[in-house]
């Protein structure tokens, strides 16, 4: 009985997150760089990256739990997308603390470097 409602509700989630996807890569980022200089755009940028991630997820998991009374299978493919969404925000919080460090070990030695000089 609900399950024309549900597809429904799913279909505009997933249209919802392809137009978010569609707005934060053409609109927000081209806009940034072209109103900005190129060190501030790529500073907010990644500052609203975990948001955007944020964003994603939820309405991956909105659209896979409204569709998964009537279509199983794209639910479970929602699931996959929702879970590499997931891992792919995971995987970039350990590389930026690995750049972090990196980057205050070379300032250091920079630093102890020209100490010497």
């Amino acid at each position: 009985m609900l399950d024309p409602y549900l597809h429904t509700a799913s279909l505009l989630v997933v249209a919802l997150l392809l137009g978010g996807m569609f707005l934060f890569s053409e609109g927000f980022a081209a806009f940034l760089f072209r109103h900005l200089p190129p060190e501030g755009a790529r500073m907010l940028i990644r500052k609203a990256t975990p948001h955007f991630y944020l964003f994603v997820i939820v309405l991956l998991g909105q659209a896979m739990a409204l569709s998964w009374i009537s279509d199983s299978f794209s639910a479970a493919w929602m699931a996959v997308v929702m879970l590499t969404a997931v891992r792919g925000n995971a995987d970039r919080a350990v590389i930026r603390s690995f750049i972090g460090h990196a980057l205050a070990d070379s300032k250091s030695v920079q630093l102890v470097g020209s100490a010497a000089t």
